[in-house]
């Protein structure tokens, strides 16, 4: 996919207004003949516009809003959204890698295990942020259980019983909290971490 690490003019601003409405609205812009399309969020807002951007081969652009940012960290820009914007008017545009899970595109990190769960039970969170994630997961960890998966990676068969299984396209899930520090979104491939049972001794 092409990515915007920033844009022109603003053409015109859209808010989301429930689960999915990020989707389309990209895809009705995309319609219209916008050619840049900015998704003001973080990496779930991003994984919704970067799919139809994508489709349509259009161009995203990012401005940091989210809880973690992790895509955006990773591609450098500016947490600031003054700064943001003044890379897009840069126009600089990079071709990332893109990966599907479960048939949905994704961009950054996705997952499984507690990465998984945790995530879920995020999204239905009103405390956003780095706390709020922190306070959630130490809730959470201490009543996960590990899974036992079967993996095919390259051709070759794996079974293990893994607390976390993060499949990176860039270095981290955001706040610079890094799983694959050797992963890039411009190699064309993906890192599988997988993670043991945590001890808490």
């Amino acid at each position: 996919m092409r990515i915007l690490t920033v844009l022109s003019t603003i053409q015109i601003l859209v808010f989301t207004e429930y689960v999915g409405h990020a989707s389309e609205i990209a895809e009705e812009a995309a319609s219209k003949n916008f050619d840049i399309i900015v998704a003001v969020g973080g990496d779930g807002t991003i994984n919704e516009i970067g799919t139809k951007v994508m489709q349509q081969n259009k161009i995203l652009g990012i401005i940091p809003f989210g809880s973690g940012n992790g895509l955006a960290r990773f591609l450098k820009i500016p947490m600031n959204t003054v700064a943001a914007i003044k890379v897009i008017n840069n126009c600089n545009v990079e071709v990332i890698d893109t990966a599907k899970f479960n048939d949905k595109c994704f961009f950054n990190m996705a997952g499984m295990g507690f990465d998984a769960h945790i995530s879920s039970v995020f999204a239905g969170n009103k405390s956003r942020g780095l706390t709020g994630y922190l306070k959630l997961g130490l809730t959470e960890v201490l009543n996960y259980k590990p899974q036992v998966y079967q993996l095919s990676i390259d051709g070759v068969e794996y079974e293990r019983k893994a607390f976390v299984i993060s499949i990176a396209n860039s270095s981290q899930y955001g706040n610079n909290a890094h799983i694959a520090p050797q992963a890039s979104v411009v190699d064309g491939l993906l890192d599988v971490c997988v993670v043991k049972r945590i001890s808490y001794v």
